[in-house]
């Protein structure tokens, strides 16, 4: 009796673990349908040129750090990280009532003085009709003294009366004077205030990508404080540090090969520049390497510049074209028995289009140059090897 119910038990559970170790047995390789036709390249040795890594940081040309000319708060950003924008696009609005009602009371400052100006002009024009007369007066009497027509008396009233007109002339001169001076002061007080208002709206300075937005709306905006970052659009290059030791193999103008995070495939760069300072404190030099424009370029991403160091060294390569890149792992599809099998592999520098091997592969093996149409345990049917080239 018992023994029934412990085989009721065990033959269930039995039969449960035999189709548990059925489902985790690897899978047999299929080998249905017709073969996939690939060319191939045998891995070998070859003498290749000593290669120095240098690593860097890909960076914008053109940068940019978008900030107020103003203190003022920040009453709306049109733009947000990744944006892509125009030159002259609006950016940023700050809060400009301040600046209009500064505007507003320097305008109205240069109607008061208009105004003054106005008075001063008649009173100018009413002293010089008086000095006219006076002088008229003057020149009469001088002739009437003469011919003793007229009492000492009355002409000195007449001579009096004469400077009176002249110094009334004098005051009034000046006071236009003043007018004028302080419409002077009051535009100059408008042009500033116009070009503060103005520092209101901040534009874009070229076409580009925002790459960060440092602050909201409703924050204070200090002079100079970043607000945006602009990225010019199109224009990057790699900053790269290369130690002083091996700065004597940087040649300004070089064409080198540069392996960058998220490119599958190296890109081709030209050393623009080295830095003719040396940091002190890590030894190395930064030298800059224009890149080709590129719609997944970013700033900010990982790349390596392969430098000739000189001399050679016989090394294993395969070609660029046979390598899958997927992330940080790198692998080749190696023809086994007509089967393509994938393989991981660790590579190092490469150039004219091949890779230097560092582990996963030895010499003699075969790499599938298509390896887009195959996939692991696919049946393969070889078009032609060739020693180390392509068939």
């Amino acid at each position: 009796m018992q023994n029934g119910y412990l085989g009721s038990i065990l033959l269930p559970a039995l039969c449960f673990l035999g189709a548990c170790a059925a489902d985790e047995a690897p899978p047999a390789v299929e080998r249905q349908g017709e073969p996939v036709e690939v060319r191939v390249a045998t891995v070998e040795a070859a003498d290749q040129s000593s290669l120095y890594d240098a690593i860097g940081t890909v960076r914008a040309e053109h940068s940019a750090l978008i900030s107020s000319r103003i203190p003022s708060y920040i009453r709306q950003v049109h733009v947000d990280a990744a944006d892509r924008v125009r030159q002259g696009q609006l950016l940023i609005e700050l809060d400009d009532r301040d600046l209009l009602l500064r505007l507003d009371q320097a305008t109205a400052a240069k109607t008061e003085v208009d105004e003054a100006i106005q008075e001063a002009m008649h009173a100018l024009a009413s002293a010089q009709s008086q000095l006219e007369l006076a002088e008229l007066t003057h020149k009469r009497f001088e002739d009437l003294l003469a011919r003793k027509s007229v009492s000492q008396h009355e002409y000195d009233e007449v001579a009096a009366r004469l400077r009176a007109a002249s110094a009334g002339v004098e005051m009034a001169q000046a006071r236009k004077r003043q007018a004028d001076a302080k419409r002077t002061q009051v535009e100059a007080q408008i042009a500033a205030a116009e070009v503060s208002a103005g520092y209101s709206k901040i534009y874009a300075p070229f076409e580009g990508v925002v790459t960060e937005r440092r602050m909201d709306a409703g924050t204070l905006a200090a002079p100079g404080a970043p607000i945006l970052v602009i990225d010019q659009a199109g224009r990057f290059r790699l900053e790269a540090s290369v130690p002083e030791s091996r700065l004597n193999i940087v040649r300004t103008g070089d064409i080198v090969p540069v392996r960058l995070d998220g490119l599958e495939n190296p890109v081709e760069g030209r050393i623009t520049e080295v830095v003719p300072a040396v940091d002190p404190g890590s030894r190395t030099a930064i030298v800059r390497i224009s890149l080709p424009s590129l719609s997944n370029l970013r700033s900010g991403m990982f790349g390596r510049a392969s430098l000739i160091a000189g001399g050679s060294k016989s090394a294993l390569t395969v070609p660029e074209g046979a390598v899958v890149r997927r992330g940080q792992l790198q692998s080749v599809f190696v023809v086994e028995n007509d089967v393509a099998r994938r393989r991981l592999v660790s590579l190092g520098s490469g150039a004219s289009g091949r890779q230097t091997v560092l582990s996963g592969l030895s010499g003699g093996e075969q790499v599938v140059l298509n390896p887009q149409d195959v996939r692991d345990g696919a049946p393969v049917r070889v078009s032609g090897a060739g020693g180390g080239s392509q068939s």
